[in-house]
């Protein structure tokens, strides 16, 4: 997902107030897009590594 993927249209900010006033649970793509990752781990994988 790139960055311009991550800007909400405003429906979907329209649909995200509502499900907010309902107390209603906000899907994780959405909550991913509100609350990114500070940071990113990353894990480095090769052969023969203990």
């Amino acid at each position: 997902m790139g960055e311009k993927d991550k800007i909400m249209t405003p429906e979907q900010r329209q649909e995200m107030i509502h499900l907010l006033q309902k107390e209603e649970a906000v899907s994780p793509e959405w909550a991913g897009m509100l609350f990114p990752p500070e940071k990113r781990e990353y894990e480095l994988v090769y052969h023969g590594k203990e």
